[in-house]
Order: structure tokens, then C-alpha cells, then sequence
């Protein structure tokens, strides 16, 4: 949501970790902060890449299972010896990617100048044919890009913009003109900006990928793959053939990851109290605040049919609708039950509560979809003690509105946009209310996963995570015994 200069905002308006120092744990032996994620899917299919002689066209290559690890660290600033810890900058010290479909590794370690003092592909470490190979993180983005410029080349603009493809190609005719002993070293690059054009990691696809090429050329790589004697030289090719494939993995993970991040929605715990008169502004409001503030702006902004479904929607599973008044330059929510109308500051404050609650839920799934220039698509909805100030009763009927989303299938929508819902909560009520609907089939229990956090009893300082489960009946598995009560001393 913010520009940063570091991987991670340690403060910002939702969330505040102090600084690094504070952040890590206090047990850390490494001084080290990881981040894991693994993807379903990536996939590569630029339409072109650059080299220094033109573009050449890139086939389309789907990479699945891809799981990466990014570890940050304090990042010291030089001369600055005497700068106080909490000032330390962070900054990306170690980044690992692996690919399951072709099965290939990535590793990479950077120092304090965001220079790769190491990277390694299926164990082979090609860092001396790329002396100059460093990382750049721009704003907006998550993992780095990788950039292949001498030291030359480091004021020069368009430089630090242009992909790798003809370092790799020099660095791949450098290693395989001696073998080869070809007198014609043009026609050599050429087959070799071919190959690498394929991104082929595959005995198979490289094959494919030198099949009409010269003869000579395409006996060579048949020999060298067929050679299980020479195995490490079609290792050490592969693994620079591997560096272009990374600097292309590394912009679709990243693309991929903050379409993920930036779909999530928030909602806080402490939300907004309810006011009788709310002054009319001209808003078009298009998500709810985490606090639910700018909520009776969010309805306003709704036409009079999406208010109408919103109240049908709230009015099937708590017995009540809503309805927006304007008058005289003022908006007042009222709540619609048997005919009666009521100002929302005339009822309980656990509806004015669980109100923005139930408008995120509803508007992450019906608001109309848009170009993706303009809207984001919601992934992940997360929600904070949303049982807070509400009856026992309606905490189980939440259960029934999350359920509910779950089992719904919007039209026109395929079933793996469903979003996901990360609930943090000490409602015994919502939990039980969950295996109820598992065990009467409204959901299945694959679905659901609880995260226990609970105060290690070796130390204050320690926190325990534990997973646990319902079975297909609804029941608890792994439940920690006596977790809703208090201990006995």
C-alpha cells in the first residue's frame, strides 16, 4: 500500500513493528528475517526480449510449483558507525526460487551494496561470468531485478533498463567457442541468441530447440547432451541458459505476488462509532476503510438496487436490512426490521459494529468487475476480532455470512477467484458454529484450517503456533485441551 526504499515498512498507518531490531526475535541466532511463498503457477510468456543487436521472439513457457524464500537484513550504512540501531535500513540478503516443472534451483547472495556476491544454479555458481550482475528494487515492487551493466554502463539510464540476454549470450559463446574450435564466431552467437531465445532447460527442449540449425552446431549439442562423461559442461550450460529464465521468473513472481498482496482487504477491530447524522459528501468510495469510518459514504456511493441487495443479503442472515435517508445535506443509516424503521445509533453498538464487517464481505464478492487497470481483484479478505460487542447468537450467524461467501459462486466467475478469508478471533462461538456447518455439509472440512498462537510455558517471550483441524463430522482435531478456559493454578 506505501512506497518503500526497504523490502519491508516496519511502521506505517496499519501496522507498527518498531524497527528491525525490534522486529526480529529476541532468540534469533541468525539476525535474519525470512519470507516464504510458494505459487501454483507462473507463468513466462514475454512477448520479446532485448539484446544488444534487436529483439528476438520468446516462446511461452508455464513454470509450476515455484516456491521462493526471501531473507532479509540489516543493511548498515557505511561511515555511519555510530548510527543508532533503530535507524538501520533494511535490505534483500538472500533469495532462493526453485521451480518443480523444468526441476531447476535459483540462489542468490547479495552484500550491503545490493551487489550478488554469489548466485547459484543446481549448485553450479556462475557469478564470475557475470562480474558486474547486481539487484535493483523499485517502488511498487517486491523481488528485485536483476541488472547485467559494467561499471561503464552504471550512469547510463537505459542501462540499468535492459535485460541480460546479450551478457548471457557472450558469456555462453565464451564457454562453448573452445569446444566447438568454429572459425565463423558470428554464425556461433547467432545459433546462440537461438537457443537462448527457447529458455529450453530440458535435454528434450534443447534438442527441439537446435533442430534446424546448422548441422555442425546441432551435432555438437547432441553429443554434449548425450555424453553422461561430459555431463558437468551441459551442466554449466543449462545453468547460464537458467540466469536469462531467472531474470524473467523473478518479474512474473513478483507481478504475481503483488496482484496477490494487493487484492487483500482489511478490517479492523476497532471500528468507527456510529453517528445519527453523517455530512453529505460528494465521495465515490469503492472499498471500506479498515476502521469502517468512511462506511455510510461507501453506501452512499452504492445505487438504490445494490443497497436494496446488500439489505436483502444482511436481512437472510440477521433479520434486519439497511436503508440510506438524506436530508438536508445529511445521510442517517437506518435499520429496517418487521416494518419498523430505527436510527442505527438507537439499536445496540455491536451492529454498528459488525456492519462494515458484513459490507466488505458482501462488496468483495458483488461490486462489478472492472479492467484491471482500474480495480483490483479481491484475493484475501482479513478480518480482526470481528465478533466484538456482538451477541453469542450473531457471532454464530458471522459463521453463516464467511460460510455462505465460501459456498457462492458469483456468475461469471471461475470457482478459483473464490476469496479467501483470514479471521482472527477468541470466539469460542465462531469456532463451534464452523464444525456445525462441516458437519452439516454446508462446507467441507478441507476448507477450513485454525492457527493456535499460544504463550510457550518455558518462556514469556516465546509464542507456539499450532495448526489444528476439523475431521469430516465437524470435529475438532489436535485441539489443545482447556484452551477456552483458564488455567488452574
Amino acid at each position: 500500500m506505501t512506497r518503500t526504499s526497504s523490502p519491508i515498512l516496519w511502521y506505517g498507518d496499519l501496522v507498527d513493528f518498531g524497527t528491525y531490531s525490534t522486529a526480529v526475535s529476541n532468540n534469533s541466532k541468525s539476525n535474519e528475517v525470512s519470507f516464504s511463498f510458494e505459487l501454483d503457477s507462473v507463468k513466462i510468456d514475454s512477448e520479446f526480449f532485448w539484446t544488444e543487436d534487436g529483439h528476438y521472439e520468446s516462446s511461452e513457457r508455464e513454470h509450476l510449483g515455484v516456491s521462493f524464500e526471501i531473507v532479509i537484513g540489516p543493511n548498515p550504512i557505511e561511515h555511519t558507525i555510530s548510527r543508532p540501531p533503530e535507524a538501520e535500513r533494511t535490505a534483500v540478503r538472500r533469495l532462493i526460487l526453485r521451480s518443480v516443472v523444468p526441476e531447476i534451483s535459483f540462489e542468490m547472495s547479495i552484500d550491503s551494496r545490493q551487489r550478488i556476491t554469489e548466485l547459484s544454479i543446481d549448485g553450479f555458481d556462475v557469478i564470475e561470468h557475470f562480474p558486474g550482475l547486481s539487484l535493483q528494487i523499485a517502488q511498487g515492487t517486491i523481488l528485485p531485478e536483476l541488472l547485467f551493466v559494467t561499471k561503464e554502463e552504471e550512469s547510463r539510464t537505459f542501462a540499468r533498463r535492459r535485460k541480460g540476454d546479450g551478457t548471457i549470450s557472450r558469456a555462453l559463446l565464451e564457454l562453448i567457442l573452445p569446444r566447438m574450435g568454429v572459425a565463423d564466431e558470428s554464425e556461433l552467437s547467432d545459433q546462440i541468441l537461438s537457443l537462448l531465445a527457447s529458455r529450453s532447460l530440458t535435454k528434450e527442449e534443447i534438442r527441439s530447440a537446435v533442430a534446424s540449425q546448422s548441422k555442425s552446431w546441432k551435432n555438437f549439442v547432441y553429443a554434449m547432451i548425450s555424453n553422461e562423461a561430459d555431463s558437468i559442461f551441459y551442466k554449466k550450460m543449462r545453468s547460464l541458459i537458467g540466469v536469462a529464465v531467472l531474470s524473467d521468473l523473478l518479474s512474473r513472481v513478483d507481478q504475481q505476488l503483488r496482484n496477490i498482496l494487493a487484492g487483500v482487504l482489511y478490517i479492523g477491530p476497532a471500528r468507527a462509532r456510529s453517528e445519527r447524522y453523517y455530512r453529505y459528501q460528494d465521495l465515490s468510495v469503492s472499498e471500506i476503510d479498515p476502521d469502517g469510518k468512511n462506511f455510510p459514504m461507501f453506501l452512499n456511493s452504492l445505487s438504490y438496487y445494490q443497497v436494496q441487495r446488500l439489505s436483502d443479503w444482511i436481512r437472510g442472515l440477521f433479520g434486519y436490512g439497511i436503508s440510506i435517508r438524506r436530508e438536508g445535506g445529511h445521510i442517517s443509516i437506518d435499520l429496517m426490521s418487521d416494518g419498523h424503521r430505527s436510527n442505527i445509533v438507537d439499536t445496540g453498538y455491536g451492529v454498528s459494529q459488525i456492519l462494515p464487517v458484513l459490507g466488505q464481505i458482501w462488496w468483495a464478492r458483488s461490486r462489478p468487475p472492472l479492467p484491471a487497470s482500474r480495480q483490483r481483484q479481491v484475493s484475501l479478505l482479513a478480518i480482526e476480532q470481528p465478533e466484538l460487542h456482538l451477541h453469542p447468537a450473531h457471532q454464530a450467524l458471522l459463521a453463516d455470512a464467511l460460510v455462505g461467501e465460501i459456498q457462492s459462486s458469483p456468475d461469471g466467475r471461475p470457482p478459483d477467484s473464490r476469496i479467501r478469508f483470514v479471521v482472527e478471533t477468541h470466539s469460542e462461538t465462531l469456532v463451534n458454529r464452523l464444525g456445525e456447518l462441516i458437519g452439516n455439509g454446508k462446507i467441507s472440512h478441507s476448507d477450513v484450517q485454525i492457527v493456535l498462537f499460544e504463550a510457550d510455558g518455558s518462556s514469556e517471550h516465546v509464542t507456539t503456533v499450532r495448526t489444528s483441524s476439523f475431521n469430516e463430522d465437524g470435529e475438532l482435531v489436535n485441539w489443545p485441551y482447556g484452551f477456552f478456559q483458564p488455567s488452574m493454578l
